[in-house]
């Protein structure tokens, strides 16, 4: 079982700042390309316990991201189906994520045994800029769901990192958040951008999707 702590909204604020220079964790690099992978999202990350597989994309949360950066992630109850969606809007300030200064834009969905990637320049996804800066915007009320007298046990997951003088994570997975529907419209507004991915794991492919 969970501990509560993980069930209750969290503000996670971390003091790396990721620095350009940084190198890049060898389990990310792939993550950080366009294609397929075969397995779960993380190396390993299979033999955890049953328990801490609820929110399957929380390795993810490190992979590393440049200054004046967000990203998103979508993780749908129980990870079924084509149960996840991360997108990464990047400012490509971080040489070592290879953006040669370049904003770009990362997506990567699918499920526990097949998730794939693609990556783009940020003026080949133009709705991402207006995402960016709603995403922003938002204001996000710390104590949210302390006065519920009930957790969700059961619903989609919803998470924002900002990068920012270091990583702020914003993590909610009860019905009605203040994620949800800034973060459903997101996805929806960047579903060109992404889709190609989600139809190379539907078909089981590596898709040729280098821009």
């Amino acid at each position: 079982m969970l501990p509560t702590a993980l069930l209750l909204t969290h503000l996670i604020v971390t003091t790396t700042l990721g620095l350009p220079g940084d190198p890049i964790a060898p389990e990310f690099i792939p993550f950080l390309q366009t294609g397929c992978i075969g397995g779960p999202p993380i190396p390993g990350f299979d033999s955890a316990p049953e328990g801490a597989r609820i929110n399957q994309m929380a390795p993810l949360t490190e992979l590393p991201m440049s200054g004046a950066s967000l990203r998103f992630f979508i993780t749908t109850d129980g990870y079924r189906g084509d149960g996840l969606l991360m997108v990464q809007i990047d400012s490509g300030l971080r040489r070592s994520l290879g953006a040669d200064g370049k904003p770009f834009l990362l997506a990567t969905v699918g499920h526990w045994g097949r998730t794939c990637t693609v990556r783009m320049p940020l003026e080949d996804c133009p709705a991402a800029i207006d995402v960016r800066e709603q995403l922003k915007a938002l204001q996000i009320p710390v104590g949210y769901g302390f006065e519920m007298d009930r957790l969700a046990l059961h619903a989609t997951g919803y998470t924002l990192q900002i990068q920012a003088y270091g990583v702020h994570t914003f993590d909610y997975a009860m019905p009605g958040n203040p994620l949800e529907a800034p973060l459903d419209a997101a996805r929806e507004a960047l579903r060109a951008c992404w889709q190609p991915a989600l139809d190379a794991v539907r078909a089981g492919q590596v898709p040729e999707l280098v821009r």
